[in-house]
Order: C-alpha cells, then sequence, then structure tokens
C-alpha cells in the first residue's frame, strides 16, 4: 500500500512537471500580451489555468525574484538608450521651461497651467518610475488573486450558480471576483511600506528627485530634521492607507460589517 502511495505520487509530480515546462508553454510565456492590470491578469487565469497555461505564474514570479534596481537599470537600456521611447532619468526636460508650481505634483501643476507639451513631456519622465515601482505590486497581487480564484472554482456555490445556468462572466464578476478581492485587498496595505522602502533605490537609479533620495542624502549628511520629518510622513501614509484598507475590507466581506 505505502509504495504504491509512493508511485503514485512520483507519478503525479512528473506530470505537473512536464505541464510546467513544456516548450510549447514557454513560448506561449513570451507571446502573451495580457499583462495589462493586476486585476485582470489574476482574474482572467483561472480560465487559462485550466487549460495548461502558467503564463501569470511565470510572470509573477520573475517579476518578485529580480531587483527593483536591476529592473530600473534594464528598462534604461531597453527603452531609453536603445529604442529611444523614454528619458534616461530625471524629472523633467531641463530644455523646456519650468511650470509654476501650484501643489508640487508635476502633472497636475502641467494641466492647471494649461501647458499640453509639458504635461506630455513630464508624463514620459514619470512612465519609467512608476513601471519598476509598480511591478512588483502587480507580480505579487497576480499570484495571490491567481490562488485564491483556483480555489473559489472549487466551492459548492460556484457549481450550484453554473447548474443553474448563470453566465460564466456573471459568475466571475459577481461572486468569484468578490471573494477573490479580499486577501487582495488586505495584502495592498502590507505592500505600502515595502513600496516607499524600496523607492530609495528607484529614484538613486533613475535620479527622481523623491522623498526616498531626499532622505537618503539627509542621512548621509547626518541631516536628523529631514531624517525626522520623512519617517513621520512615511509612517502618516500607511497608517492611512491601513486605514483605507480596513474600510475596504469591510466594504467587500459582508462578514466583518455583521460584526
Amino acid at each position: 500500500m505505502l509504495d504504491r502511495i509512493v508511485r503514485n505520487t512520483i507519478y503525479s509530480f512528473q506530470i505537473e512537471k512536464v505541464n510546467m515546462y513544456d516548450p510549447s508553454n514557454v513560448i506561449a510565456y513570451s507571446t502573451d500580451p495580457s499583462l495589462v492590470g493586476k486585476t485582470n491578469l489574476g482574474g482572467r487565469d483561472y480560465q487559462k489555468a485550466l487549460k495548461g497555461q502558467h503564463t501569470s505564474r511565470f510572470i509573477s514570479i520573475g517579476a518578485v525574484s529580480v531587483p527593483v534596481f536591476w529592473i530600473a537599470i534594464m528598462l534604461q537600456i531597453t527603452l531609453a538608450q536603445n529604442l529611444k521611447l523614454l528619458p534616461v532619468s530625471g524629472r523633467f526636460n531641463p530644455r523646456m521651461e519650468y511650470p509654476q508650481v501650484y501643489t508640487g505634483l508635476l502633472l497636475l501643476d502641467t494641466l492647471l497651467a494649461g501647458d499640453l507639451a509639458a504635461f506630455a513631456t513630464a508624463l514620459r519622465y514619470i512612465i519609467m518610475p512608476a513601471l519598476c515601482q509598480s511591478l512588483l505590486v502587480i507580480a505579487l497581487v497576480t499570484r495571490t488573486l491567481r490562488g485564491d480564484m483556483l480555489d473559489l472554482m472549487r466551492k459548492d456555490f460556484v457549481m450550484v450558480a453554473r447548474a443553474n445556468g448563470i453566465h460564466e462572466r456573471l459568475i466571475w464578476m459577481r461572486y468569484l471576483m468578490k471573494n477573490a478581492l479580499i486577501a487582495t485587498v488586505s495584502m495592498l496595505g502590507f505592500l505600502i511600506g515595502y513600496q516607499l522602502g524600496g523607492a530609495v533605490l528607484i529614484e538613486h537609479v533613475l535620479d527622481w528627485p523623491g522623498i526616498g533620495q531626499y532622505a537618503l542624502k539627509a542621512a548621509l549628511l547626518l541631516d536628523f530634521q529631514p531624517i525626522m520629518g520623512a519617517t513621520l510622513f512615511v509612517g502618516c501614509v500607511v497608517v492611512v492607507v491601513n486605514l483605507i484598507t480596513d474600510i475596504v475590507y469591510r466594504l467587500i466581506d459582508p462578514r466583518i460589517r455583521a460584526t
């Protein structure tokens, strides 16, 4: 009996291994254009996983495994130096006139000033830092949402809904997605602190004048007041974001509202 259990376990593991590393799946990983948003990628993946495709798993594991500063350097080489699509570093083109400061947010200030050319320039400069900063969040949310969706598909209420003839899209939006977002929303609150810490490396590589680089320079110069101000600001942001997360969590999960 024990020998049969061991053989069956090894056999199932080999089948899973073949399915995961099949060359056709590797080609699908490199050609799938479905990485358009963390929620859509994770939500749609429950249908693809049933067909043996592991695109989101490949992308998410790769994004989590790679350091953010290395991603920033690779984007500089690819998008800025080779393809000439984005600027290499900085916040704004030094050859252009800096817009009048209303809020301190460059994109909003250019819109308030009515300068569309400056807005387009500022938008090109912010794409690369925003992409580096959000890639880890996209990867983690994708993995969490994908796992929750696959677990929910085996629940009895999903089978009952399909047996009653409810449309698959309605099942996905009303039952699966709403239940899967519970763990995802909770995780987003904890990622904010990590994101603010990782911003120091991204700002240093991309020469972005943000609060992370400001705090780093203050620490190197032993200027304690800016360090305390940056720490207090980051702490307030984390508290506010977690408060918003708790409110959204109560809206999503009716069991929390009942208690």
